[in-house]
């Protein structure tokens, strides 16, 4: 088998937790992020997102104990493959390499790894980013009957040690291909060497394998449930990205995460669950030139923008404004490329925006648009009601709150320095048995005395569009 690397990055091993020794690659200075990778996978998952972030960034890529290139040591005790250890393993790195606090990136298994490090060391992570997995305790709670099939191969590798490994083994190349390909729904997210890399890493690794799923339905779950019971939760932001599980399998994704992580960001992305590599909208997430979902800042303190509510708990909730790559029209119109103004104007106009949801949902968006729209101000909505803002206030005042919110696909149009206008695709909740009422909505806004007013805000309603989700790995 030939060794893949991230190109540009140096390697070391370093030591982890119980002398066992982690591959890791590394590049870049500036905050310290770690990636962590998923099943059935490598730390090579992560190189097209490693390489930009590292140029603003210390990125830190290693292999989990079990997997590619790090030792795999026997399943001598329950906790061999703990999450617990397994984030230990990190901490020891990060902290090899003079990093006592860093964020976490984590996609499926890292995740859980992520979170496990959020938990036992929160001193030292200071925000964790989260791609399409639920925390252990909650991943078992959620599958039911035969909708539990998406996930057969935690309950195959959940059995006592020995047959699930033989049966692994017989057919491991079929085994570990058969989850790239199902979960890959474009079938075009893997080249043929890195499938092949996938492949041949996974099935020279079955024992570690096995071994850190059946942790998941042993010790894992046991200090989850442990964690819940003493009110334990993760005290830094926490973003997640993820597939619409929640409408196929019965959940509220917001609730479940928002009982662990109080300052959560949350949004469902359309891409499958190899997303760090199939979707160029789901790397741009982590890019750190603006506020995102999983908020990888240069610094720690920085204001978060928007909000998404669920119950009687905020969350932060934003989209990133760079450019995307592969389809060049700017999100940002009327300024030169490069104007440091348009990023400052959009995260106002946009953090206005915020507030306006903000306070339809905890019921004082009379007060809120009363002071920020113009005199002579309107609104037109959804189904044709043009408002002036004596009317909107008075509507505002009966209306009842909505349950949750966000914000997607913002773009802003600059007319000068004193006028802009935002558009965006807007969702909103109310009870959980009502359809979202979805819309794209535009607001003029006008600077009068250095304060940024509301002179018309417009919506037209769109149709939601049903979600497949592919199959993924917890």
């Amino acid at each position: 088998m030939t060794t893949q690397t991230i190109d540009r990055f140096g390697y070391q091993r370093l030591p982890g937790a119980d002398g066992v020794t982690i591959n890791v690659a590394h590049r870049g200075e500036g905050a310290p992020v770690v990636l962590l990778h998923g099943f059935p996978q490598t730390h090579l998952m992560w190189r097209m997102v490693a390489d930009e972030l590292s140029h603003d960034h210390a990125i830190v890529v290693p292999d989990l104990r079990g997997y590619g290139e790090s030792d795999k040591p026997e399943e001598s005790a329950p906790d061999t493959y703990s999450k617990h250890t397994m984030a230990h393993d990190i901490v020891r790195v990060m902290a090899g390499l003079g990093h006592d606090r860093f964020a976490i990136v984590g996609h499926d298994r890292g995740a859980l790894v992520a979170v496990r490090a959020g938990l036992d060391h929160p001193e030292t992570i200071t925000q964790i980013g989260i791609l399409d997995v639920l925390p252990t305790m909650d991943t078992w709670d959620v599958l039911h009957g035969v909708d539990a099939k998406v996930a057969w191969h935690l309950y195959l590798m959940a059995q006592p040690k020995g047959l699930p490994e033989k049966m692994i083994q017989s057919v491991s190349d079929e085994f570990f291909a058969s989850f790239l390909d199902a979960w890959d729904p474009t079938g075009t997210t893997f080249s043929p060497e890195f499938r092949q890399h996938y492949v041949e890493s996974s099935s020279r690794s079955v024992p570690s394998i096995v071994a850190d799923y059946r942790a998941s339905a042993r010790i894992d779950l046991d200090m989850d449930r442990a964690d819940r019971a003493a009110g334990r939760q993760l005290t830094m932001p926490v973003g997640v990205i993820s597939q619409d599980w929640g409408s196929q399998l019965g959940y509220d994704p917001t609730r479940i995460w928002g009982a662990w992580a109080p300052d959560l960001t949350y949004e469902p992305i359309d891409a499958g669950h190899f997303m760090a590599e199939e979707s160029p909208h789901a790397r741009r997430r982590l890019h750190p030139s603006a506020p995102h979902p999983l908020r990888l800042h240069q610094g720690e303190g920085r204001e978060h923008r928007g909000i998404r509510r669920t119950g009687r708990r905020m969350s932060i909730s934003s989209t990133n404004r760079r450019l995307d790559p592969l389809n060049p029209q700017p999100l940002l119109v009327g300024l030169k490329p490069g104007d440091r103004r348009r990023h400052t104007m959009l995260e106002e106009l946009l953090d206005l925006e915020h507030q306006g949801w903000k306070s339809l949902c905890n019921s004082t968006g009379s007060d809120f648009y009363g002071q920020i729209m113009t005199s002579d101000g309107v609104m037109v909505l959804a189904h044709g009601q043009v408002l002036d803002r004596q009317a909107v206030v008075d509507s505002l005042n009966e209306a009842p709150p909505w349950r949750t919110y966000d914000i997607t696909d913002e773009r802003l149009i600059a007319l000068g320095d004193d006028h802009a206008i935002i558009v965006y695709t807007g969702r909103a909740y109310r009870d959980d048995d009502e359809p979202a009422f979805i819309a794209l909505m535009s607001s003029v806004y006008t600077r009068q005395g250095g304060t940024w007013r509301l002179a018309l805000y417009q919506q037209t309603p769109v149709p939601a569009q049903p979600q497949n989700p592919t199959p993924r790995a917890a």
